[in-house]
């Protein structure tokens, strides 16, 4: 079962909170740590945000210089990244952003980018290769894409420890398993994201793991010492870097590169 882009206004305001969570802010913080390194300092780059959802990624990227445009189908969702834009971003940076209300298979523009964001989208299609593999064609030559998506190691950790028995039970017979926002997910191996990359000829430069230690931390970034999250951030950086645990993550993220002829 795919998610339906009205199921995203639903859980619109749940996801705004979510930023505000430690959860959500590690998620964000590593995403974007993970991508400054490859990120030029004196070029602008065109972004593809597929299913941006209430743009923090396209927020952060703008506010670098990058013209982004953010391809989302919720209403309410654009609605929360317009606010978001609007108090958080400068004049020039809120118009170095396009907002497309569409999906990515129904998104008529057919231009390449220098980099594509596939952020927590796929994993609610109910064939998520598909959509990685729409997202590819996005990518022009020698430009770059990011997939964060949920790991399947990390999902099968949390049920155990939550004793989700039967919900493990679908995990590992179907790979897919009912979420936080109640939605019918699937869960990717580590191999299984490579696998479509190379196949598409892609160099994967680097893969992470996301909430390796946080996942079942419930705590507002607001409530802790500022001290406190850098340390945090600094530990889920390095485990999510460390080949013998970063598979222990919730979430995966992969960067690579697609070859330039």
């Amino acid at each position: 079962m795919t998610i339906r882009p009205a199921a995203f206004d639903e859980v619109a305001s749940v996801f705004a909170d979510y930023g505000t969570s430690l959860r959500g802010f590690v998620r964000y913080k590593l995403t974007q740590r993970n991508l400054e390194p490859y990120l030029p300092r004196r070029k602008t780059l065109r972004v593809l945000d597929v299913g941006g959802g209430n743009g923090p990624d396209a927020a952060w990227l703008a506010h670098l210089g990058h013209q982004v445009t953010l391809v989302e189908p919720s209403s309410e969702q654009r609605e929360y990244a317009q606010r978001r834009f609007d108090f958080f971003l400068s004049t020039a940076a809120r118009e170095r952003i396009v907002t497309v209300a569409s999906t990515l298979k129904d998104y008529k523009e057919r231009d390449t980018y220098d980099l594509v964001l596939v952020h927590g989208v796929a994993m609610y299609q109910a064939q998520p290769e598909v959509l990685i593999k729409e997202a590819i064609e996005r990518v022009r030559p020698g430009g770059l894409i990011s997939i964060v998506e949920k790991n399947y190691w990390g999902a099968e950790a949390r049920m155990v420890w939550r004793r989700e028995f039967d919900g493990l039970k679908e995990l590992q017979k179907t790979h897919r398993y009912i979420n936080n926002l109640q939605q019918n997910v699937h869960a990717f191996l580590p191999e299984e994201i490579e696998a479509i990359l190379k196949k598409a000829q892609f160099k994967v430069l680097e893969w992470s793991g996301i909430r390796v230690l946080v996942d079942e931390v419930r705590a507002e970034i607001s409530a802790l010492e500022q001290e406190v999250v850098d340390e945090i951030v600094e530990l889920e950086h390095g485990h999510g870097h460390n080949p013998t645990i970063r598979g222990h993550g919730q979430m995966l993220h992969f960067i690579a590169r697609k070859p330039r002829a």
